[in-house]
């Protein structure tokens, strides 16, 4: 193992390369070498303004690939990125292709991840009902736009949206395994967590397509107004309408779904607008 230091960080890697290319920061403030995805991330500054680097290229220590395919596909995700700008997706600020890698530049998120940690689950339950609303109909709007460019809104994680408590923002940070519809599962299964997965797409001679972005936007609205682990109505915070809306969604059979992400957002708008104030502003326990 080979082990550089930058800014105070350290980083380590399965063999030497060449990572001059983070002199041109001001200060490198965060490091994660510990991904399986091939990429090095960093936390930058540059004219005191915070950036989030995407690197491909280095033989980090916990992915099994060649640099040369984590390199493509960190290529291959740039038109994803350019394509997909919505408020709810971080935006891509420049990408580079350097003498032995590719470095993409985004914005930086100030917030904290939906999970694992249940401090940060605690943390989103506590923003008000009526900024969940808003952050949900955000990233219900993203999906509905990936939908349309016939794209599969896989890979999603608690690890990939960031919450910001202080915009009450909702941001998808990662559209690298997105994939385009139909897609076969009987190549290979979607990635992502099991919480965002309908049961479809891990059987096997399966065609998937937008039923499985449906489900996704179930399981959200569940995430931040419910609890996932029971979809009980007992624990949900909104109407009977809407939790109705999320059920159907996340129904095991897809044929059983709304049948698509725009009749989704339709019922779930339409919903939102029934909501009496007294639910919205106010516990409604």
């Amino acid at each position: 193992m080979y082990t550089y230091t930058v800014s105070g960080h350290n980083i380590q890697l399965k063999s030497p390369h060449d990572l001059s290319f983070l002199n041109s920061f001001d200060e490198v403030f965060a490091v994660h070498d510990d991904l399986i995805s091939g990429n090095l991330c960093f936390g930058v500054k540059k004219n005191n303004e915070k950036l989030f680097l995407k690197y491909a290229g280095a033989q980090t220590k916990n992915y099994i690939g060649t640099t040369e395919n984590a390199i493509q596909r960190l290529q291959n995700v740039i038109p994803l990125y350019e394509k997909l700008k919505h408020k709810s997706l971080v935006n891509l600020r420049y990408h580079f292709e350097l003498q032995n890698g590719i470095m993409l530049l985004f914005d930086f998120i100030e917030g904290f991840p939906i999970g694992p940690l249940l401090e940060y689950k605690k943390t989103l339950k506590n923003i008000p009902i009526y900024y969940r609303y808003s952050m949900l109909d955000s990233i219900f709007d993203f999906i509905k736009l990936a939908s349309g460019f016939d794209l599969i809104c896989s890979g999603i994680t608690d690890k990939s949206l960031l919450v910001n408590p202080l915009e009450y923002s909702l941001t998808l940070t990662s559209v690298n395994s997105f994939v385009p519809m139909p897609f076969d599962n009987a190549a290979a299964r979607l990635s992502g967590s099991a919480l965002y997965l309908p049961p479809e797409a891990y059987n096997k001679n399966t065609v998937l397509g937008e039923k499985v972005n449906t489900y996704i936007m179930g399981a959200l609205a569940m995430t931040l107004l419910g609890n996932r682990s029971t979809n009980n109505i007992a624990d949900w915070e909104s109407s009977k309408e809407l939790y109705n809306t999320v059920i159907k969604a996340l129904n095991n059979n897809p044929n059983l779904r709304h049948k698509s992400p725009q009749a989704f957002l339709n019922e779930w708008r339409e919903g939102v607008k029934n909501i009496p104030d007294n639910m919205i502003f106010y516990d409604i326990n």
